[in-house]
């Protein structure tokens, strides 16, 4: 007579499903491609940094070139600028204010000039 086994069956070959083995290398894997991704996306946004401040000084430069269009100089007043002479000169020249660069710039008044220095 016959026996028929009915449950799991002991030393199959052809079980489906993954082994751990195999699940560690997928997340290697994915642990690989996201530090990459990750590296990416911090030098795109540096660069963007860089260039947002590179248009802000050419907007100055341009606002500065319109000035001296209209008063034949470059000298602003006979004195140190007051910051109330900036807010007359800002809606003139430029329709908004440069926002500050990224990586140490700064911007120091010197008598009637300004220095403009960054690392």
């Amino acid at each position: 007579m016959r026996r028929c086994v009915v449950g799991p069956q002991h030393g199959r070959t052809n079980q489906a499903g993954f082994t751990l083995i195999e699940l560690l290398i997928v997340l290697l894997i994915l642990a690989i491609l996201a530090t990459i991704v990750i590296f990416n996306v911090t030098g795109v946004r540096n660069k963007g940094q860089t260039a947002s401040c590179n248009t802000d000084v050419k907007t100055v430069q341009s606002a500065l070139d319109a000035y001296v269009l209209d008063k034949g100089s470059a000298k602003l007043s006979a004195g140190p600028i007051t910051p109330g002479e900036w807010a007359l000169l800002i809606p003139v020249y430029m329709h908004t204010q440069p926002s500050s660069c990224p990586n140490g710039f700064s911007l120091a008044p010197a008598g009637n000039n300004y220095t403009v220095s960054g690392s």
